[in-house]
């Protein structure tokens, strides 16, 4: 489906990792204190947003890893199905490093399930470590196992392409099938988004995406010879038009470990670069969240209708524009455009066929 059809309340649980990416997309933020979110703040960011919108869904996140803190996930599960009763929906994006007693938890309690696995073998086990260097594959290969004894959870993969699979996404996917997989959703390497106060841009090799895009097009087939659904974020809106790009354009609700609400997973402080992103923030006297309207419609402003370089483009409404976080970072601009974008998305455009009908899977 048009990806902003994915409307969900986002809650940041913790800062806190138990691996170290090569990768990392905050950067150094996660190296500062530790940091989880405040359960009030959670609870009233439910409320709003359930007052709010007809949907039912939450996504437990994390600049680090959700499940290092899963008591409070619990805990704000827990009120949000008091509030929302059977309707409630419980996503969770996870890098897959957690406990026998988590697995069993998340297998009986979580409906959605996106586990980051960066197969191929020599790809994964260079890219995704514990902090003593230790792959993370083993462990994550048997919670998959596990999770996916569960005929009724959606349990998918969110490989990150880099420039260790990029020529290996066929591979990538006869590996992914092997383990029993159906659903994969892949996204290039970015660089690290940081926070103002204490980011240091690391030199990041940057990800060619029209020759992503090509391995793309091979690897698809490949996984539908397996009955498997591979998408790419590229491609998100490919199933059904659209004039907002994501959910971030909504803007739907990202709680942050500091008390902030922005509109996007690369917003994720108060601190973040991404300034023109935030549109909320707790206050814990009131106990409540105070909004600003005027940045919540600048943000809904970033639409086909006020994106002039989208203007000429014959894929316009099965993109609008694109990224808006990846837009803002790279342009400065959230009614800006990535050239490097807009090239591999026309090409897939016209490689692939458009509006076919709703994707089997929401991108995570």
């Amino acid at each position: 489906m048009a990806h902003y059809r994915k409307n969900c309340i986002t809650i940041f649980v913790t800062n806190k990792c138990n691996i170290s990416c090569t990768y990392c997309l905050t950067g150094s933020a996660k190296n500062g204190p530790k940091k989880v979110i405040d359960v009030d703040f959670a609870k009233k960011g439910i409320d709003d947003f359930f007052a709010a919108s007809a949907s039912r869904h939450i996504r437990f996140y994390a600049i680090g890893e959700p499940t290092t803190e899963i008591g409070l996930i619990k805990e704000i599960m827990a009120y949000a199905k008091e509030k929302a009763g059977p309707a409630l929906t419980v996503e969770l994006q996870s890098n897959g490093c957690f406990s026998e007693e988590v697995a069993r938890w998340i297998r009986d309690n979580v409906d959605i399930v996106w586990i980051s696995l960066d197969g191929p073998p020599a790809a994964h086990d260079n890219l995704r470590v514990f902090r003593d260097g230790r792959s993370t594959r083993s462990l994550v290969e048997k919670n998959l196992a596990f999770l996916l004894q569960r005929q009724d959870m959606v349990v998918g993969l969110r490989p990150t392409i880099t420039p260790l699979n990029i020529d290996r996404q066929v591979e990538m996917i006869e590996y992914f099938h092997g383990l029993g997989l159906k659903a994969v959703w892949s996204h290039h390497q970015f660089e690290p988004v940081g926070e103002a106060e204490t980011f240091e841009q690391q030199p990041v090799a940057k990800v060619d995406l029209m020759r992503m895009a090509r391995g793309y097009l091979v690897a698809r087939k490949r996984a539908e010879e397996f009955g498997m659904f591979y998408g790419n974020f590229l491609a998100v809106n490919f199933d059904e038009k659209c004039s907002i790009a994501c959910r971030a354009c909504l803007p739907s609700p990202h709680l942050t470990v500091d008390g902030f609400v922005s509109s996007c997973d690369m917003a994720f402080s108060g601190k973040t670069l991404l300034q023109d992103l935030l549109y909320g923030r707790w206050d814990s006297t009131s106990k409540t969240i105070i909004y600003n309207e005027e940045a919540m419609e600048r943000i809904r402003s970033r639409n086909l209708a006020n994106l002039p370089e989208c203007c000429e483009c014959e894929a316009a409404s099965n993109c609008a524009g694109g990224c808006l976080g990846e837009a803002l970072y790279e342009t400065g601009d959230m009614f800006a455009t990535r050239a490097d974008h807009c090239e591999a998305m026309r090409f897939l455009a016209r490689n692939l066929v458009r509006n076919r009908g709703r994707f089997p899977y929401n991108h995570p």
